[in-house]
């Protein structure tokens, strides 16, 4: 963990405030949820993930996807990747673009295709031909997103295939 050298203060309520630089950096906007984990030194706070909690079962479910369909597969929360069914090309924790966090909040499902000129992460995906994007949303709450790659091209099938593992994961909340 990399020291930054800041020193707050905490008031008499017990805040403190996370100075706007550490905030755009982290992605962290009003209303976020934070999560505070104690060590035996000290702690650390982290931007809270809903869907990182189930990790293992987003990991299975990536993995069966990609088995099913010869396509890879990645779960992100609203911000980052926490599964993925091919880690050399696609990292856990790598951060989706602010355009694909847009999408995502936007709630509506997305298929791709050669043409469409977009940016998911801070790193190309031109090699794919389809790219299909379904939101995971829990009681109202966007949790993050369920995405599909392929070289070559699909159809509103892969959506379907999608769309009820996003209902699924949804429903963990």
């Amino acid at each position: 963990m990399k020291a930054t050298g800041i020193v707050k203060r905490v008031d008499e309520l017990g805040r403190i405030v996370i100075p706007k630089e550490i905030r755009r950096i982290m992605r962290i906007k009003e209303n976020d949820e934070l999560e505070i984990v104690s060590l035996e030194d000290g702690f650390f706070i982290k931007k809270y993930s809903a869907l990182g909690e189930i990790n293992k079962l987003a990991k299975e479910y990536v993995l069966a996807i990609n088995k099913v369909t010869k396509n890879i597969a990645i779960i992100t929360d609203r911000d980052c990747i926490i599964a993925t069914s091919h880690p050399k090309q696609f990292e856990i924790g790598d951060k989706l673009s602010l355009l694909a966090c847009k999408m995502i909040k936007e709630r509506s499902m997305r298929l791709f295709n050669a043409t469409d000129k977009i940016d998911l992460f801070d790193y190309s995906t031109d090699e794919f031909k389809n790219i299909a994007l379904v939101p995971i949303i829990s009681t109202s709450n966007i949790e993050g997103a369920i995405l599909i790659f392929s070289s070559s091209y699909f159809d509103n099938a892969m959506l379907n295939i999608l769309s009820i593992g996003a209902t699924f994961f949804a429903s963990q909340f």
